[in-house]
């Protein structure tokens, strides 16, 4: 009896190994597809990250462009701008130096005219004065001929 009871022992012992490796082998086997499931979603999280940057470099790159496009016809109409207020000032200038030029020129052309009626002035005067010196010259030559016919014996 002794034997059989060590023998049903020893059949409890093998029997809870055997459910001991089977419990084991089902917690290995679940770990393993467990970890299998783990990379496939880590592979699918992966690829969705991958997809999604790729979204947000692709439209961070549109948005540059966009930017870059927008920088460009701003500066673009900036110096359009920029161009027509120099043309602008320009013309001005050239419309100012027009206007001083002419003024300039009527002053000269009033000076001119008024130092051409000085010197005909002059010239009268002049005339005036030599002929005042020629009559004083003839009146002091017949005096000298008058005194030089008047001392002759």
């Amino acid at each position: 009896m002794i034997r059989k009871e060590i023998a049903v022992i020893h059949k409890d012992i093998e029997d809870g190994r055997e459910e001991s490796r089977n419990q084991w082998k089902a917690m290995e086997t679940a770990l393993n597809n467990q970890r299998k499931a783990t990379e496939v979603a880590l592979a699918n999280q992966r690829e969705a990250t991958d997809a999604a940057f790729a979204n947000q470099w692709k439209a961070t790159q549109a948005a540059f462009a966009n930017q870059w496009e927008a920088t460009e016809a701003a500066f673009a109409n900036q110096r359009k701008a920029t161009d027509a207020a120099f043309h602008n000032q320009w013309k001005a200038t050239e419309m100012a130096f027009a206007n001083q030029w002419k003024a300039t020129d009527a002053a000269f052309e009033i000076q001119r005219k008024n130092t051409e009626a000085a010197m005909e002035a002059l010239k009268v005067e002049l005339l005036k004065w030599m002929f005042g010196a020629m009559i004083a010259q003839g009146g002091l030559i017949v005096g000298l001929i008058v005194a030089l016919i008047s001392e002759t014996p």
